[in-house]
């Protein structure tokens, strides 16, 4: 837990490097720094989380940081799918005793 005087608050370069999750955020803003007058600061975004509309904005940007991992989720796993599908292994290496012929 932070303690008073330690640091003015979190810098953090991206908010997607922070996190990617709506709650995960906005429990960190309210219950971690919020309570020990501390804030966020996040580089790539000009905002101030201590004002409506400054957490708006954070509330948005977590959540586009969030949808993005699922859509990276998505991609990855349909990639695999198919790569499986023909023929390929799809989660690492073959198998201890197989051997990759072709890329596949």
């Amino acid at each position: 837990m932070l303690q008073s005087g330690e640091a003015d608050g979190l810098i953090v370069a991206k908010l997607d490097r922070l996190g990617r999750n709506v709650r995960d955020i906005l429990t960190l803003v309210d219950d971690v720094l919020k309570p020990c007058d501390k804030a966020l600061i996040l580089l790539d975004l000009a905002i101030d989380t201590s004002t409506p509309a400054g957490r708006m904005v954070l509330t948005m940007m977590a959540a586009l940081a969030e949808m993005e991992r699922s859509l990276i989720r998505e991609r990855v796993e349909r990639g695999r799918a198919v790569k499986h599908e023909a023929g390929g292994y799809a989660y690492g290496a073959p198998q201890f005793g197989q051997k990759a012929e072709n890329g596949v």
